[in-house]
């Protein structure tokens, strides 16, 4: 009776905290909205970044590489921002005419989109119009010459952007938004707003450290005068039983979680739960290398797990008929993009936009901010006066330094030194951008010859590679000594040639590159010369989610963990992820294959790139470690030497 007791106690709590959890996702974009406000109203009188209740900021500068405050910055818009609170009065804002995108999204207190206003909107216009704002509880009188945009909730934030040709442009913008501005309903002129220290900090933190406890206590305050949409009764009814609601009180007690561990432990994961959702509704859409979040987003609904996703990345996102922000971090290889590659992004025809819209790529580093270059160049853009090929198409050169052929440098586009991912934004995207009948972009590496796509990397490939060094498979008929003048003479051929190749690769050598000399003992013991390629991998940064070891079969077909040589006897055994170089001594060839332990030796396998180092075990077990010959394990020695040889090729073919 006990045991069914303690079972229907750790069901029920389990179960509370299912609901918990439905309920951080649900209200989450509620809580990150008003802490949003709370910081960006933090100020007694409107400056360009920020601005009391109710009134406009408006950027003036177009950002830089200096740029730090927000990631992923637009190159593209000045923006302007507005945070209502409709709880004592309406607010009648004023939009000019525009010669040009001018675009204003409203949004309710839980991120939803309400309306578009200005380019764009489904139901409004270009022309001047002037509007009222009112709240849940308005009874008011609209006059003629206002349309209203009736809020569901009593916040709310306006972010309008403005398309911006550069520098010589900002002044055009300037009159723009000298004339978008807002007054009180009821008169007069804005209060002052407050300052306080202590709101200052970045809203997304806040939101993800507050405890249970404040979380929801938050949440069930902002209910009482932001409610959700109608067609949330039932969620609500659902919630209301852990005690959220309007007007309810939380009580944390009912967590059986004094320290927080737990409520720490959900929040931390919840993002990559709920990318998982969202992939798995299809809202996130992958078209080669790009990936973008498409409909219903800011018109969410009841997709509340995409709502609360979209708010912890992309908060403030226009719903797709605005605006779509495709994102690339690989190439078409699913290679990291890294500047130490050069790329073209070729367009078959540039993004289809509608009237005033506009596109864009900007590269950003692996910091998100904008790459410092000596054109100050951000982005390649429908105003950058990028030249078109004589068929339509675009090519965009992604590439650290400047093209040496001046006609390519009108399309280059900067990417840094080191590792980058690209933002592509379409505004007002024609639908051919939305249904895939556009064709999308490409990202394809620039220059170098290219390892076969398959998992065997030959001797004929290698030397391809290495620019037609030999690599040396031949295999001696009796017990040989290669450490004399040979031995010298192929240390100098095959590391000048290595050095050279990857040269070609705009790869760095860094440090020796040593050949270490070794007895053959065989003709079935597969002998080849070593090589140690110390530090090269390291160097630029070539990752793998495998290790690598070098193994003999016996003739038994199998991989066996007793087969590891004596040059890798300071290393720990493979394990069951690690990758092994199998040569099959009953039958020796000249090919590399990759499989896994425990498999039989015909099984191939392809490597995969992930986030651990390749570990080249030895005497110096660390990346590209010179592999070194112990007592009588030469053959061993020799074979881990084209290994290494093979680890080169195949890491250049992922990340090239």
């Amino acid at each position: 009776m006990l045991g069914v007791m303690l079972c229907s106690v750790g069901t029920a709590l389990a179960d509370v905290w299912d609901t918990v959890k439905e309920a951080y996702v649900f209200s989450f974009p509620l809580v990150l909205m008003d802490v949003s406000k709370t910081v960006g109203t933090n100020t007694v009188e409107a400056t360009e970044k920020k601005a009391p209740e109710n009134q406009f900021l408006h950027a003036k500068t177009l950002a830089t590489a200096a740029f730090r405050q927000v990631v992923t910055p637009n190159v593209d818009t000045l923006y302007s921002q507005l945070f209502l609170n409709l709880s004592d009065d309406a607010v009648v804002i004023h939009k000019p005419a525009a010669d040009r995108f001018l675009s204003l999204e409203v949004m309710d207190a839980w991120s939803n989109c309400v309306t578009v206003l200005g380019t764009g909107g489904k139901n409004d216009t270009e022309r001047e119009r002037t509007y009222l704002f009112t709240g849940p509880n308005f009874t008011g009188t609209v006059p003629e010459d206002m349309t209203q945009v009736k809020m569901p909730t009593a916040i709310g934030w306006i972010l309008g952007r403005t398309v911006c040709s550069g520098d010589t442009d900002l002044e055009n913008v300037y009159a723009i938004q000298k004339n978008l501005t807002s007054r009180p309903f009821s008169g007069g002129d804005w209060p002052k707003g407050t300052y306080d220290p202590a709101n200052e900090f970045t809203p997304i933190e806040r939101a993800q450290k507050m405890s249970a406890k404040e979380f929801f206590d938050k949440v069930n305050k902002l209910l009482v005068t932001n409610p959700p949409s109608p067609k949330d009764d039932e969620m609500l009814d659902k919630l209301a039983k852990i005690g959220v609601g309007a007007g309810l009180t939380f009580d944390e007690s009912i967590l059986k979680d004094s320290d927080g561990t737990k409520w720490k432990a959900m929040t931390g994961s919840i993002r990559n739960e709920l990318v998982a959702s969202v992939k798995k509704a299809g809202y996130a859409k992958q078209i080669g290398a790009f990936n973008f979040f498409g409909e219903p987003i800011a018109e969410f609904e009841k997709a509340y797990e995409y709502r609360c996703l979209v708010a912890i990345d992309a908060f403030g996102a226009n719903p797709t008929y605005i605006a779509i922000y495709p994102s690339a971090t690989i190439d078409d290889d699913k290679d990291k993009l890294n500047a130490q590659n050069s790329y073209v992004l070729h367009f078959d025809k540039v993004p289809p936009v509608k009237t005033h819209g506009f596109w864009s790529v900007t590269a950003y580093g692996d910091d998100n901010f904008l790459i410092d270059n000596e054109l100050n160049r951000y982005c390649i853009n429908d105003r950058s006066g990028a030249k078109v090929n004589d068929d339509g198409s675009l090519d965009i050169y992604l590439q650290a330094t400047k093209p040496t052929d001046e006609s390519k440098v009108s399309n280059w586009l900067p990417v840094g030194t080191a590792g980058f991912h690209l933002h592509m934004r379409i505004y007002l995207p024609e639908d051919s951008a939305l249904d895939d009948t556009w064709t999308w972009p490409t990202i394809k590496k620039m220059g170098g010859g290219e390892v076969p796509a398959k998992s065997e990397v030959n001797a004929d490939d290698l030397s391809k590679l290495l620019g037609g060094a030999t690599v040396h498979t031949n295999l001696p008929t009796e017990s040989a000594d290669r450490t004399g003048d040979k031995a010298n003479e192929d240390r100098s051929e095959m590391a000048s040639s290595i050095k050279s190749a990857f040269a070609a690769e705009n790869l760095e050598v860094s440090g020796d590159i040593a050949y270490i000399p070794m007895r053959v003992l065989s003709i079935d013991q597969a002998g080849i010369y070593v090589l140690g390629i110390k530090d090269l991998l390291v160097k630029n940064d070539i990752k793998a989610d495998y290790r690598l070891f070098g193994f003999v079969t016996n003739g038994s077909g199998k991989v066996k963990a007793s087969s590891v040589n004596v040059n890798l006897a300071e290393a720990t055994a493979p394990g069951t992820n690690d990758v092994v170089f199998v040569k099959n001594t009953a039958s020796p060839t000249e090919t590399i294959k990759v499989v896994p332990q425990d498999q039989d030796v015909a099984a191939v396998a392809n490597l995969e790139k992930g986030q651990a180092y390749v570990t080249i075990a030895g005497a110096n077990p660390k990346i590209g470690g010179v592999t070194s010959n112990k007592g009588s394990g030469g053959c061993d020695a020799g074979f881990s030497g084209l290994a290494l040889l093979a680890l080169s090729a195949l890491c250049l073919k992922k990340h090239r």
